[in-house]
């Protein structure tokens, strides 16, 4: 859960403060 709580968290707020995702699911995109 830590590794995956980790990616995910940072790729989502990667996502949210540059742009918003393009298919519209942030942990859906590569």
């Amino acid at each position: 859960m830590s590794r995956r709580d980790d990616r995910w968290a940072g790729r989502v707020a990667q996502g949210r403060r540059r742009a918003p995702p393009l298919r519209g699911r942030p942990e859906a995109g590569p």
